[in-house]
């Protein structure tokens, strides 16, 4: 679409480090979501963001310093995400379709 380039995200882990959110939003469905995506991008051309793998912790979770309640990142959260937002939008930037 006129040269437009795609960035598609990853959905984001969650944690139950502060409230239950992993019974309501398996992390094994996230994760085949995210590979769904990512695949979808891939074949399509398109670009893909990983915020998944740059907010979980050890155990496979949302890290508990970057979240107030296991599902949305709180600044330090946001601080991660930003670089990997970035790189994204200056690849789209700079390739053409």
């Amino acid at each position: 679409a006129n040269g437009i380039r795609v960035v598609l995200a990853s959905v984001m882990p969650v944690s139950d480090y502060f409230k239950p959110q992993t019974r309501n939003r398996p992390m094994e469905k996230i994760k085949a979501l995210n590979e769904w995506i990512r695949a979808y991008a891939v074949k399509n051309d398109h670009i893909y963001v990983d915020y998944f793998s740059a907010l979980t912790d050890e155990s496979g979770l949302l890290k508990k310093d970057y979240t107030y309640d296991g599902l949305h990142p709180n600044s330090a959260g946001y601080d991660v995400i930003l670089p990997v937002a970035q790189k994204a939008v200056d690849q789209a930037l700079r390739s053409e379709r």
